[in-house]
């Protein structure tokens, strides 16, 4: 904004109350207004334009930093407002009335512009002047559709641990809660203190400096929420936690329970143990009942280096409890234990938690240790829905693991987990229901974890026998690459081919084509894996006319390699498998990949809904429902629907927030936002914060003008067994 935040002749001096006109053409593109304001007040500005001005207001500091902007006042107007925005200090505020676009706008005509103070906070402590509060203080507030966010001050010494709690206490008010810096920077935010709540607290918070501090009170989703009420709001400081948050390593014994606990003040708890080379150890914590603690476990060897690593025992059912199962030991010394929380100091989850350390059979680990070319049995049913594997890797080996059903309907995963507790690869379904990653390229030397388990895992209904093979490179099939292998033994009606290929993606040649042929009816699988380099895959497969079929950038959460699942193929021809790379002719990862084609040639078609496509119509015909910003729309997710397209039209530089929420049934939502080309930009599975299944996509600004698309769906699409009614929220900050 090209304005001079200080004062000058030019800046017109008005005060609460006053309204005054002005005229916006290409000579005259904006105004300045000047007024006084201390910390606290609560201000309306209106900017109405006549004619057909499109006007656009923005608000400045005393300090010359923008505060607020904004365009369209509602969503049926071009007139532009802020109403109930709080004054965060004492001095003088600018006001620029302009037009939409500014310079470069078209729009031209005369303004009327209105500051008024709306009503002051509203206090149970006669003490609080101008919304400053002190330590022990409890005052309340309104949240409406005008003053949808009050802020409050308080003065603060560096060290200072601080408890903030706001409570809603009549109407429908679903409450947020954020706390500034003295330097007006956010600090820490919370929306609902846990699943069950829509309260908000932040609580133990370590103030890092001295100085005044800003409480910002809300609802959710801001100015475009529907929430209101009153609310109860307390401020308080305690001394640190008193529990058990040691600072010295705590020396824990084999068969021995400790508990601890982590605060936003102690995010992590270190312990140590003495054992000797080839003893086998596990490691377990569990949180506390009513905990909403995601606590993450790493375990360091005598040298300092890490060993192993774990987050969560249950990657699809939300169990967060860490466990390093049977991991043997490689030398005597002293061995360290690190308890911490999930994201460290950007997380948000606290609690108390048990840290449990036994010793296992040194004969036992055997049996779960793999090496390159092994292939091992086992089983999976509901008394043993997962098990860890461990193999030693080393930074660059190109590896390749199947894990085959052999009996039952089990349906199998696999996923690899570095030493040091990140994900490597994860895969459901490679071929019908058996799990493989192929030409996984290993990050660091060091053991590996290879978990083998069912779709869904402890929620899921699959059992049977299972047979797990680790290869080195990406010879799993016994095949070799462009070779076919027809496969007859899977059934009497079918035949499969896999076809394979390898290439490179650079910035000079970005993509590459293969081609094949195929009938109406057959169903076909492609994966692109990444063999070298930072290669981001993305597929496309083109019909036999050219029309763009589907696509995939990434096959899971875990996994940037590209997967199109199971499409059945509707026309007969030559089909065109375009591979290249995340934002194409744009992207900047490089890279070699290995693509394999698996056709299976059935007489049976299948409903080719359950794919996925990537344009704004559903594979039905049914053109994608237009939604608008602050609108909120519902639906059914099922097995007979299993996704719903709305679209949207967006600017470069908005800042979006998409919300999808269960209202009935088991449904466990999933969105993902797609551009003009096709291209999936976000995704959420559940939203971490509020540790619920809801799905959001939180703040995410719009790399382009254009027609963006939601999907809203379900975990798992077509292999998803939750169903429900939703509602889906889509907002804008600016």
């Amino acid at each position: 904004v090209p304005v001079d935040s200080s004062q000058d002749d030019s800046a017109i001096r008005i005060a609460y109350g006053d309204t005054v006109t002005g005229t916006i053409n290409n000579e005259t593109v904006r105004y300045q207004y000047q007024f006084e304001g201390r910390a606290g007040d609560v201000i309306n500005i209106d900017l109405v334009g006549s004619d057909n001005l499109d006007t656009y207001l923005i608000l400045l500091g005393p300090d010359g930093e923008i505060l607020a902007e904004n365009d369209d006042a509602e969503p049926v107007t071009t007139d532009a407002g802020l109403s109930g925005f709080v004054l965060p200090s004492d001095g003088t505020y600018t006001i620029v009335a302009t037009r939409f676009l500014q310079d470069e706008g078209l729009s031209e005509g005369e303004f009327t512009l209105t500051l008024t103070l709306a009503d002051e906070v509203v206090s149970d402590d006669s003490a609080v002047v101008d919304g400053l509060l002190s330590y022990g203080d409890t005052v309340s507030g309104t949240i409406t559709d005008t003053v949808y966010e009050q802020r409050f001050t308080f003065e603060g010494n560096a060290g200072d641990v601080v408890s903030i709690e706001v409570e809603a206490v009549d109407g429908s008010l679903d409450t947020t809660l954020a706390l500034l810096g003295p330097d007006g920077e956010l600090l820490i935010e919370n929306d609902d203190i846990d699943f069950t709540s829509t309260n908000s607290a932040i609580i133990d918070f370590e103030l890092p400096t001295t100085g005044r501090y800003t409480i910002v009170v809300s609802r959710f989703n801001g100015e475009d929420g529907r929430s209101v009420g009153d609310f109860s709001l307390r401020l308080n400081t305690s001394d640190a936690p008193s529990v058990d948050s040691p600072s010295e390593p705590v020396l824990i014994n084999f068969n021995e329970s400790i508990i601890g606990q982590i605060t936003d003040r102690n995010i992590e708890n270190t312990y140590t143990f003495e054992a000797n080379a080839g003893d086998v150890v596990t490691i377990e914590v569990r949180s506390d009942q009513g905990s909403d603690l995601d606590a993450n476990l790493t375990l360091i060897g005598p040298d300092g280096a890490i060993l192993t690593a774990n987050d969560d025992r249950d990657l699809f059912n939300g169990d967060l409890d860490p466990i390093i199962r049977n991991f043997e030991l490689p030398s005597d010394g002293t061995y360290t234990i690190i308890v911490g929380r999930y994201l460290g100091d950007e997380g948000l989850s606290t609690g108390e938690y048990t840290l449990t350390l036994t010793q296992g059979d040194p004969e036992a680990v055997n049996e779960f240790t793999l090496t390159y070319g092994q292939t091992v049995t086992g089983r999976l049913d509901d008394a043993n829905y997962q098990v860890d594997y461990r193999f030693s890797g080393q930074a660059g080996d190109v590896i390749s693991v199947l894990a085959m059903a052999t009996s039952g309907d089990l349906d199998t995963t696999v996923l690899i987990t570095a030493p040091t507790g990140e994900f490597v690869a994860f895969n459901d379904d490679f071929n019908d229901l058996d799990a493989a990653v192929v030409g996984v390229t290993l990050p660091q030397d060091g053991i590996y974890t290879l978990t083998v388990g069912r779709f869904m895992g402890l929620n899921g209904t699959s059992s049977g026998s299972y047979e797990l093979r680790l290869v080195e490179g990406t010879d799993l099939f016994g095949i070799s690459d462009t070779t076919v292998d027809t496969d007859t033994s899977t059934a009497t009606n079918a035949t499969s081919e896999v076809i394979e290929f390898s290439g490179t993606i650079s910035s000079e040649s970005p993509t590459q084509n293969f081609t094949f042929s195929a009938q109406a009816g057959d169903v076909v699988t492609i994966e692109m894996v990444t063999t070298d380099g930072n290669l981001d895959p993305l597929l496309i497969l083109e019909g036999p006319t050219g029309q763009e079929i589907a696509r995939n950038d990434d096959e899971s959460l875990t996994s940037v390699n590209a997967l199109l699942s199971e499409l059945t193929l509707s026309q007969s021809g030559t089909y065109t498998i375009i591979a290249t790379r995340y934002q194409e002719a744009e992207g900047i990862s490089e890279g070699a990949f290995s693509l394999t084609v698996r056709i299976t040639r059935n007489e049976t078609v299948r409903d080719a809904s359950t794919d996925t496509p990537s344009s704004a119509t559903l594979e039905n015909g049914t053109p994608a429902e237009v939604i608008t910003f602050g609108e909120t729309v519902t639906g059914t997710i099922d097995d007979e629907n299993l996704e719903d397209r709305y679209v949207f039209e967006g600017n470069a530089g908005q800042v979006i927030t998409i919300v999808m929420t269960t209202t009935s049934g088991s449904l466990d939502p999933y969105i993902s936002l797609f551009n003009e080309q096709g291209v999936e930009i976000a995704y959420n599975d559940d939203n971490i914060k509020a540790r619920g299944r809801d799905a959001i996509i939180l703040n995410f600004k719009l790399p382009t003008d254009g027609v963006y698309t939601i999907v809203a769906t379900r975990y798992g699409v077509s292999y998803g067994v939750t169903v429900g009614d939703y509602e889906l929220s889509l907002s804008r900050q600016n």
